[in-house]
């Protein structure tokens, strides 16, 4: 895309000779259209953006559109008794996005995880169900931290076998006195996985 923008800028420039220019959205929309089509690339997210040609230099004021779509932090949503989570909360940790802890007693969450979170640590620290209707179905691939996700979950004992655990990082205290768990995980691919400590202590069920 940086070489879509060079070649407009290039051609406005040549054309109108002179370069103390402000740059409007009519203006950059109505010479990307005159590029070959060949170069036909162009994102519509552009068009939202102010950019200038200022001593030949271009100023993006805006944020990027990933940075537009994606808050730092979304607090989640549930019913009136807390027992099903309508909207998956997150927040901004160092370099990781982090899920939201759900209340204790949550059994029913989403079947979407949002794509953009990477560490489920705490997740279901404490709840007290067998089952949490939802997540048999969440896509786990960017996930690279699962500490504490089922530690002191005592009557947590669901299937997530099918979880696709290859970029996790850690699984340290996961099932930490999750009482009755016994479900397999043999399926699961821990080759990423570097720390894997108190995974199992307290899980006398295994």
């Amino acid at each position: 895309m940086n070489e879509v923008i060079d070649i407009a800028f290039e051609k406005y420039r040549v054309a109108h000779n002179e370069f103390n220019y402000d740059y409007t959205y009519e203006d950059y929309k109505k010479t990307l259209k005159e590029i070959d089509n060949k170069l036909n690339i162009v994102d519509s997210s552009y068009w939202t953006r102010d950019i200038r040609v200022l001593d030949s230099k271009v100023s993006n004021t805006l944020p990027t559109k990933q940075e537009q779509q994606i808050p730092k932090e979304k607090l989640a949503i549930y019913n009136a008794d807390k027992t099903e989570c309508l909207e998956i909360g997150w927040f901004s940790s160092m370099d990781e996005i982090v899920i939201e802890q759900f209340p204790e007693t949550v059994h029913k969450v989403p079947e979407s995880l949002p794509k953009h979170i990477t560490s489920l640590g705490n997740a279901f620290n404490r709840n007290i169900n067998t089952k949490i209707e939802g997540i048999q179905h969440w896509d786990t691939s960017n996930i690279t931290d699962m500490t504490f996700m089922f530690s002191y979950a005592k009557k947590f004992n669901q299937s997530i076998d099918n979880w696709n655990t290859s970029n996790v990082t850690n699984m340290s205290h996961m099932f930490f006195y999750a009482y009755l768990f016994n479900q397999d995980i043999s399926s699961w691919n821990a080759s990423n996985v570097t720390d894997m400590g108190y995974m199992f202590p307290g899980a006398y069920s295994l």
